[in-house]
This record gives C-alpha cells, sequence and structure tokens, in this order.
C-alpha cells in the first residue's frame, strides 16, 4: 500500500516564503532550499510548482545528477528539452542564440548543422536560456525549478551564477534544492545570498508533533498507535522519508497491520534499514576516504553514542588525521557532535546501515581494536569495562577471552550487592 503523504506536513512558514512571490508584481528572483536528504526539499518545491502551474505560470524542471559521466548543463538542457517537447520554445526570437542552445539541444540546428562538438560558451549560453525563459514566461510569467543542484557541473554552475544576477530584468523565479553538504554549490549561492540576489531557505527535519502528523497522513488514518509515532520519531529523527520508508518497511515485514479502521503494530519489532536509507547512506560512504570510512565503521560497532578518544585509538590515526576523518563525516551529514568528547550517528539508523554495509571482517576487526582501546584505558578494568570490552571481544570472534571478562564483572557486582547484574 501508499506509505507516502498525500498533505504537506510542517512546512507552512517555508511555503509562504517560497509562495510569496506569485503575488508580487512579476520581478524575478531566487529561492533554494537547504537541508539533509529525505527532509522534504522536492516534497516542497513539488507544491510551490503546483500553485504556480494553477496560476497559469509556465513551470519547466530541470536537475543535476551524478550518475554516470558528467553531462554538462544537464539541468539547462533539461529544462529546454522539456520546454521544447511542449511546442512552447519560441521559434522566431532565438536569433543568433539559436546555434548555442543547439549545442545542448540538436534538433534546433537543423539536419544539417550538428548541434555538439565546441564548447559553450558559459556567458553567451547563459544569456541564451535567460531570453529563452523570459519569453515563455509571457504573459503570467516562469518558474524554473533545478534539483540535486549538490551535483551540478561547473559549466551548469557559471551558467547558474550569471542567472542570478539577471533574474531580476525578467518575469522569472529560481527555485532550486541542494544537500547541506560541502560543494562548489554551497559556495557560490552564499556568495550570491550576501550580493542580495539569492535566499537560502534551510529546511530543518520536524518535530515529534509532526512526525505524529506526517505518521497518521501516511497511514490515512486519524490516531496512529503512540507507539508506533515514538518509533517513527526515534528512528528518523523527523526526517520525512525516513519516517515514509519505515512504516513501508514494517507494513512489508508484517510488523504493521490494519485491524478494521485502526492500525496495530506488533510487540517491539526488528528494525532494519529500509532499502532507501541504504542506498542513501551508502552512497554517501563511497564518496569518503579510507580513513573515515573505517572511523565510521568502529564506530558503528562501538554503538550509537561514540567515545571519541576510544575510537581514536582503535582506528590508529594521529590528531590532525582524526580531527580532518571526523569534519568529513560530519560534513557528509552521517555523524553529529555530542557532549564533549562524545559523537553520535545522525540518525538511529543511519548507526544500523552502516553496519550492513561493512563486511563481517571489517565488524570483527573493528571491534577487536575497540577491545583492546577499552581495556588499555583501565588498567584495572570495572566491571562496567569489562562489560563493554566482553561484547566488543564476542564480537570479534573471541568468545574465550569475552568470558573471562564477564565472569569478572559478575564477580564485581556480586560483591557489591547488584545480584542482578551479577546474574546477567
Amino acid at each position: 500500500m501508499r506509505t507516502r503523504s498525500a498533505v504537506l506536513i510542517g512546512r507552512t512558514a517555508e511555503l509562504a516564503a517560497l509562495t510569496r512571490w506569485l503575488s508580487g508584481p512579476g520581478a524575478g528572483g531566487a529561492w533554494f532550499c537547504t537541508g539533509a536528504a529525505g527532509v522534504g526539499k522536492s516534497r516542497l518545491l513539488a507544491e510551490v510548482a503546483g500553485r504556480a502551474t494553477a496560476r497559469g505560470l509556465v513551470v519547466v524542471h530541470g536537475r543535476a545528477s551524478s550518475v554516470g559521466p558528467v553531462s554538462p548543463l544537464r539541468p539547462f538542457a533539461e529544462a529546454l528539452a522539456a520546454l521544447h517537447r511542449r511546442g512552447l520554445l519560441p521559434e522566431d526570437n532565438l536569433g543568433g542564440y539559436r546555434p548555442l542552445l543547439a549545442r545542448v539541444l540538436p534538433e534546433l540546428a537543423g539536419p544539417d548543422r550538428p548541434g555538439f562538438g565546441e564548447a559553450v560558451p558559459a556567458v553567451a549560453f547563459a544569456e541564451a536560456v535567460l531570453r529563452v525563459l523570459a519569453a515563455v514566461a509571457e504573459p503570467a510569467g516562469c518558474l524554473l525549478v533545478l534539483e540535486d543542484l549538490h551535483d551540478a557541473d561547473p559549466e551548469s554552475l557559471a551558467v547558474l551564477d550569471y542567472l542570478l544576477d539577471h533574474l531580476a530584468e525578467a518575469p522569472v523565479a529560481l527555485l532550486g534544492a541542494l544537500r547541506c553538504e560541502p560543494a562548489g554549490t554551497r559556495e557560490l549561492l552564499a556568495a550570491a545570498e550576501r550580493r542580495g540576489v539569492a535566499e537560502l531557505l534551510p529546511i530543518r527535519p520536524l518535530d515529534r508533533e509532526q512526525t505524529g502528523l506526517l505518521t497518521a497522513a501516511c497511514l490515512a488514518c486519524e490516531q496512529p498507535p503512540d507507539d508506533l509515532i515514538e518509533l517513527a520519531w526515534q528512528h528518523s529523527a523527523g526526517n520525512p522519508l525516513l519516517v515514509e520508508e519505515l512504516l513501508y518497511d514494517l507494513i512489508d515485514v508484517g510488523q504493521l497491520r490494519r485491524d478494521g479502521e485502526r492500525w496495530r503494530m506488533e510487540a517491539d519489532p526488528m528494525l532494519t534499514p529500509p532499502p532507501s536509507m541504504l542506498q542513501l547512506v551508502a552512497a554517501r560512504v563511497e564518496r569518503l576516504g579510507s580513513l573515515t570510512r573505517r572511523l565510521l565503521i568502529t564506530a558503528a560497532v562501538y554503538g550509537d553514542q561514540i567515545p571519541l578518544p576510544t575510537v581514536q585509538a582503535a582506528v590508529g590515526a594521529g590528531e590532525v588525521e582524526f580531527c580532518n576523518a571526523m569534519q568529513e563525516a560530519t560534513a557528509a551529514q552521517l555523524i553529529v557532535a555530542a557532549e564533549p568528547g562524545w559523537c553520535r550517528f545522525h540518525h538511529p539508523l543511519t548507526h544500523v546501515a552502516v553496519l550492513e554495509l561493512a563486511s563481517v571482517a571489517e565488524r570483527r576487526q573493528a571491534a577487536g581494536r575497540l577491545a583492546e582501546a577499552v581495556l588499555a584505558e583501565d588498567p584495572e578494568p570495572t566491571g562496567t569495562t569489562c562489560r563493554i570490552a566482553g561484547r566488543l571481544l564476542a564480537e570479534a570472534g573471541q568468545p574465550r577471552a569475552a568470558g573471562e571478562l564477564y565472569a569478572r564483572a559478575g564477580r564485581q557486582a556480586h560483591r557489591t550487592g547488584t545480584l542482578e547484574s551479577a546474574v546477567a
């Protein structure tokens, strides 16, 4: 069944900011939604685009992509191709700009003039795009929607930079979306915002109440089970995509069932990351350096709450190398800082996903190194140290050493009178 919400949840202020220009005098402008993968940027842009279409504006889409070979100017080539398919591309007033556009849209060149082969001058091509958008904007206006701009190629960024400086001269608005991660697009847009020609709009995760509303909307019910809402909140941290995928996964494996007009959840479901979550985390991990990847796997083996000195000792990195790897993992939105000396995974499911992506050998090696680091920190190990190191040694495939530590922890608990802990 569908586990996608039919309504937009928790974005009233953002929607108002993005649609304010619809009731304006028609001057152009640019707004960019930034946020983590799955936080709802595309959903928000789709809502704005729908409202713009209802008001009679021409809405055209383009998207950057990191899949396959780099395709220069892809977002704008995609937008121009869409206009051409819809019969909206002006035929009479392209003038000398037609050959420029033909280099990304070969059908404009005619049978005897190939459209590819020469480099496209960025400024001239950008002016050609602006004139096309201004032409199709008559009489109601035009909205250009560009997504996944964190993957934009350098040529596309040069065109975007030119458009931002000149959109106010035409009845054309630009809405974009990109992730909050280091990229050339972020630097370009930050500079554009300082110039006053673009506005960056952070899209933040939903709060707990909004997560409950999204859960109800996805399941088309008024009141989902309280334990389901708590589960969705704890394992998504308010990320709408994770909420939707989590619900789908629970239904798919039979842990969430409809019982008449209500939903019922099996007690203590065993959660695994939804496929989309694994894909998101895998894509981010693949772009990281080898030390950062080893750091993440080591941290995931330790647990959701991660002591930084212990992990640093386990990966065997120097201070500078370790700090650089931490910054890279943080920029990829996989871990976040906690209290001093500690960090945690961005979502509980991120933690599980990193473990899923690691091989058995990688997890065992990390567990063994962590156990050594934990024991080195406490030469006369307390019960807590014994329990942590024992768990790690068991995961490292060393049951005898783990058993000795568990037995030592049990004897210490017995001596202090905490008999339940001693039995455990």
